[in-house]
């Protein structure tokens, strides 16, 4: 999935412990975050009830000021194990593209913050 993002909205850890992203293109959004003491990403799509959680070391992420993309190995066996224990349909994010219109040098900064947080393994 690639689309052009219009809005961008993102908070590092905000008053509940929450780090996320949350992209707006036409017709839909996407978002990820974690929780501050979470072992598992949140994905959500379009709709809270395709909100999922995976484990950090399921995707593979790209992240360059214009654009993110996120993908999910799904010839790894022990991804795919993950997946089918776990009852998680990747579909929805398994190759995602999002392309936004670079932004000033102090929000990059904060987003790479956030992406780090995120993919990276809380602290508890």
């Amino acid at each position: 999935m690639e689309s052009k993002v219009t809005n961008i909205s993102c908070e590092l850890e905000n008053e509940d412990g929450m780090s996320y992203l949350l992209f707006k293109y036409t017709g839909g959004y996407f978002s990820i975050g974690r929780m501050e003491d979470d072992e598992n990403i949140y994905l959500e799509k379009d709709d809270q009830s395709n909100g999922q959680y995976f484990a950090p070391d399921c995707f593979e992420y790209y992240y360059e000021n214009g654009e993110i993309q996120l993908s999910i190995d799904l010839e790894s066996k022990r991804i795919w194990q993950y997946l089918k224990d776990n009852n998680l349909n990747a579909d929805l994010y398994g190759n995602t593209v999002l392309i936004f219109d670079p932004v000033i040098p102090e929000k990059f900064k904060e987003m790479s913050n956030i992406i780090s947080r995120i993919f990276n393994h809380p602290r508890v």
